[in-house]
C-alpha cells in the first residue's frame, strides 16, 4: 500500500502532536502523518520526501515555505482567515473532527482514501406509526451512545420536532434551508453543510425543521439527493434517521438504510397500526423494508429527562446499550 504524506508545521507543539493523534486514528486512509515543531526539520523532510499536503500554522508561517514542494497547502488559520495564493484556509481552533472534513474537501476524496477500502457509512433509519412512544429520546440516545467510539450524524424529519430542545441556532440554519443548496448551489453544499451542523455529546446535528409545511413539501427525490450529498462528501460511520409520516419519500429513506428499529406497543390500537403499517409495505415494493426491520417494546420509565444532554444518564439507556451490543457490534467491529 503506498502511503501519501500529510506533514503538520506548528511551534505549538501540543496541538500539532494533539491533531496528529486525531487524524492518526481516522480510518480507511493512506495517509501517514509528521508533525514538525522546527523549520529546519521541516525543510530537511521535504527535500526527500514527496508531500502530498502540507498544513502550517499561521502564527509559525515564514516566507521560505512557499518554496516547499506539495501536492496541497493549508494555512491553519488562528487570526482571521489569512488569504495567500497557492493555499487553503482551515480554521485552526476548531474540532478535529471539523479539521479533518475541511482536508477531505480540499484534497478530495477519491486522492485521499484508498479506492479498495472505502469508507461505508451505515444509515439506521427509525420510525414508528405510534405515537407518544419514546422514538426521538431512543434516536438521539442512540447517536450519542454510538458517538462515543464513531462519527455519527443525526437527522430529525418530525413535524414538530421539538425546535427550542435544539441549540439555538438562526432561522436560516435548519434542515430546510440546507435543501436550497440541493437545488441551487451545490458547489456551496458541503461549506452551508458545515456552518449549519451542531452537536451534543458527541453527536453531529442539522437543526429540524421549524415548519412542518416547509417540510411536507419537499420530494423523496430531494431528499434522496442530499442524503447522497452527505455521504459522498461527508465522513461519519453512522447517519441516523428519526422519520415521520408527514414526510414525502418516508419508505424511499428507510429502503435506503441497513437497519430500521420499530417501537411497538402491546395494547390492542398500537397493534393495529403497525399491522396496517406492515401490510401497505407488503404490498407495495418496499416490502424489503419489513426484513429489516427489528421491533422494541420499552417497559414504563419513571422520567425521561428535557435535556438532550442528560438523556445517556436515564433508564432508557440501558435499554438501547443492548441493542447496540445484540445488532451492532458486528458493524462496530467491522469499522
Amino acid at each position: 500500500m503506498n502511503h501519501k504524506i500529510l506533514a503538520i508545521y506548528d511551534q505549538e507543539e501540543e496541538y500539532g502532536i494533539r491533531l496528529s493523534e486525531y487524524l492518526t486514528k481516522k480510518e480507511n486512509h493512506l495517509f501517514q502523518i509528521h508533525v514538525f515543531t522546527k523549520k529546519e526539520a521541516l525543510q530537511k523532510f521535504c527535500k526527500k520526501n514527496m508531500i502530498t499536503v502540507i498544513m502550517i500554522a499561521e502564527a509559525s508561517y515564514y516566507a521560505e515555505a512557499d518554496e516547499l514542494k506539495s501536492d496541497f497547502r493549508i494555512i491553519l488559520s488562528d487570526r482571521g482567515f489569512m488569504n495567500m495564493s497557492g493555499y487553503s484556509t482551515i480554521r485552526k481552533y476548531q474540532s478535529c473532527e471539523k479539521i479533518w472534513k475541511e482536508i477531505i474537501r480540499i484534497v478530495g476524496s477519491d486522492k485521499f482514501a484508498c479506492s479498495t477500502d472505502m469508507k461505508r457509512t451505515r444509515m439506521i433509519g427509525i420510525y414508528t406509526p405510534i405515537r407518544r412512544c419514546l422514538q426521538t429520546s431512543f434516536a438521539l440516545l442512540l447517536g450519542q451512545i454510538l458517538a462515543k467510539k464513531r462519527s455519527v450524524l443525526y437527522l430529525n424529519f418530525e413535524p414538530f420536532a421539538g425546535y427550542s430542545r435544539f441549540q439555538k441556532t438562526g432561522a436560516n440554519e435548519d434542515i430546510i434551508n440546507l435543501m436550497y443548496f440541493i437545488t441551487n448551489a451545490k458547489d456551496k453544499f458541503y461549506e452551508h453543510f458545515q456552518n449549519s451542523l451542531r452537536s451534543v455529546s458527541g453527536l453531529d446535528y442539522i437543526p429540524p425543521a421549524f415548519s412542518f409545511v416547509d417540510l411536507a413539501i419537499i420530494t423523496p427525490e430531494q431528499w434522496l439527493q442530499m442524503i447522497n450529498m452527505i455521504v459522498s462528501e461527508c465522513t461519519y460511520d453512522f447517519i441516523i434517521f428519526d422519520l415521520s409520516d408527514n414526510l414525502q419519500g418516508l419508505f424511499q429513506i428507510l429502503e435506503q438504510c441497513e437497519r430500521v428499529y420499530t417501537i411497538t406497543r402491546e395494547d390492542g390500537i398500537s397493534l393495529a397500526k403497525i399491522n396496517q403499517y406492515e401490510r401497505l409495505l407488503s404490498e407495495t415494493e418496499y416490502r424489503g423494508i419489513i426484513e429489516k426491520t427489528k421491533h422494541f417494546k420499552f417497559p414504563e420509565f419513571r422520567s425521561i429527562p428535557n435535556e438532550i444532554e442528560q438523556l445517556p444518564f436515564c433508564e432508557l439507556a440501558k435499554y438501547i446499550k443492548i441493542i447496540i451490543k445484540e445488532d451492532l457490534d458486528e458493524q462496530l467491529s467491522e469499522m
